[in-house]
């Protein structure tokens, strides 16, 4: 077990420490560079020397397994390509700009002037950042796609040790620790820049750490608190209210029960901030407070954006939250024809917004529902609820709540399906209940397989359709068009997908409106690249 802890330790620990060096050389207008993924891994080592006096063993073989995990992640993700349209619009687009010289601190607000979007300069970078140091590294595009796996796997190896501590079987750990690997919102990812599986992962560790240090308290666990909330509040906007909400629960209880603990938090609480905001978050965070916008812009505020209610379906559209949630849990059959439906949903492309966690979602969180009602039936019937869990698990559902509004889109609430194995959790401490255990997981591993697989073979099958258009043109130059966008947007795909040529060996000259010279195209999940003419060399 102390293997896969210092793993998901090691991880947490070099993402952290790359975007805060990559930040700080981005302060001092230095470029960027794969140094700061270097200086990371050494950081990383030496703070641990620095907590054990000593050098730990399992943490150096923790380092050399994430090296080679990432040596092997960027051979598998050369495979794909970027096909979704977040991914390009502003995911991808922000990561080429960095490479080709974009400060995202010091040139932050100067999207109308050069070819960053809006999303690309004002959105949290954490992985951008990340990612584009692991692109200067392996020389593919596609690298940093390896983020939400490594996330997914910190996540599950973190669960697996801390669910081992409290019931000392193996079986079970593991077990639960695959339920949350396989978290629906986070698997159909693994082959995107998407962020939103990510942020569940990360508020899943930031909820076990806390629970850690409620149970015994010292200044490492706050030193990987402060860690983990950095991160979380770089990855989303929505992860700066996680962040909040959860570190107030385990603060709040400190308050209660640890006067000197709650001093000491509040320390580590005020270090994160700044280190959240004046470094890693500058931008976006810092440069809106210094500028007079919403610390939230460009989502909130008298400026703000409406990115959501144009999406919403046409049967949520005036309808309340509740009506929504119903719905889209129901993935819009109904109570009872959901219930009795055996069949496994083709899963839905990227954007999942109806029914997003697969058919089985309600019939098992049901099930788990009946792990919680004997879980906190004894609890209280004997007092042995411990007020710290309490005080953390509502926070958790907090964090659900905040989003009310769009709870139906599953995507911006990941966190949903860390129901399934809590309540899994309760129902093993049972004699009885541990066998609707068991079902869960094989229902579960069913639905989640057959998902990812029609989500495999959809980005496989894409990016190969995407090769070929490359392969085809291959050392020549080329003129595109993107379909379907005003001028004010067409140049921003140009930046990404002039950027993806060049892997190929095709110079992307510029981008022309569409008209008679089109004379082919491929598709790109929501919008089309077509050549219009060949030119000479």
């Amino acid at each position: 077990m102390q293997i896969i802890k210092k793993l998901s330790l090691v991880y947490i620990s070099v993402f952290f420490y790359t975007i805060v060096i990559q930040s700080g050389m981005f302060l001092f207008d230095l470029p960027l560079t794969p140094i700061s993924l270097y200086l990371a891994f050494l950081v990383t080592i030496l703070v641990d020397y620095l907590w054990n006096k000593k050098l730990d063993r399992n943490l150096v073989y923790a380092c050399l397994i994430l090296v080679v995990l990432m040596l092997v992640g960027s051979l598998y993700y050369s495979h794909f390509n970027e096909t979704t349209y977040d991914g390009a619009f502003y995911h991808g687009n922000a990561m080429v700009n960095m490479l080709k010289g974009w400060n995202p601190h010091l040139q932050a607000g100067m999207h109308k002037i050069t070819k960053v979007t809006i999303w690309s300069d004002f959105y949290p970078k954490a992985t951008w950042i990340f990612g584009a140091v692991l692109i200067k590294q392996f020389h593919h595009l596609s690298v940093p796609m390896m983020i939400p796996t490594l996330f997914a796997m910190a996540s599950s190896f973190y669960t697996c040790q801390f669910v081992y501590k409290k019931t000392r079987n193996l079986v079970v750990s593991s077990m639960l620790a695959l339920v949350v690997f396989v978290n629906p919102i986070t698997i159909q990812q693994f082959q995107t820049y998407y962020v939103d599986g990510i942020l569940g992962n990360v508020l899943l560790m930031l909820i076990l750490f806390g629970l850690e240090a409620i149970d015994h308290y010292d200044l490492k666990q706050n030193y990987y608190i402060l860690l983990i909330s950095v991160i979380l509040i770089n990855i989303k906007f929505t992860g700066f209210g996680f962040a909040g909400i959860i570190n107030f629960a385990i603060w709040l209880y400190f308050l209660l029960k640890n006067r000197k603990a709650a001093i000491t938090y509040t320390l580590f609480g005020i270090v994160m901030l700044a280190i959240a905001i004046g470094i890693v978050g500058y931008s976006p965070y810092f440069y809106n407070l210094t500028t007079g916008k919403h610390i939230f812009f460009p989502v909130a505020g008298k400026e703000a954006i409406d990115v959501i209610n144009y999406l919403i379906p046409e049967q949520l559209f005036g309808k309340n939250p509740i009506y929504k949630l119903y719905y889209s849990l129901f993935q819009g059959k109904g109570l009872l024809k959901n219930l009795f439906d055996v069949s496994v949903n083709r899963y839905y492309f990227y954007d999942e917004q109806i029914g997003a966690f697969g058919t089985f979602f309600f019939r098992l969180a049901v099930l788990s529902g009946m792990g919680y009602l004997i879980y906190f039936k004894k609890a209280f019937q004997e007092k042995t609820y411990h007020l710290g869990y309490l005080l953390v698990f509502i926070g958790f559902v907090v964090t659900i709540l905040i989003n009310y509004k769009h709870i139906w889109w599953f995507r911006y609430a990941p966190q949903i399906w860390l129901f399934l194995p809590l309540g899994m959790y309760y129902l093993f401490l049972h004699p009885k209940g541990k066998y609707v255990a068991y079902l869960m997981f094989v229902v579960i591993l069913l639905q989640n397989v057959l998902m990812y697989s029609y989500t495999l073979r959809t980005n496989f099958d894409r990016s190969n359709s995407i090769m070929s258009f490359y392969r085809k043109y291959q050392n020549k130059t080329i003129d595109i068009t993107i379909k379907n966008f005003d001028d004010t947007e067409i140049y921003w795909f140009d930046t990404y997908e002039a950027y993806r040529g060049k892997q190929f060996h095709v110079d992307i000259h510029e981008i022309l409106h569409e008209g008679a010279y089109s004379d082919e195209c491929y598709h790109m999940h929501v919008y089309k690249v077509c050549v219009v003419r060949e030119l000479k060399n």
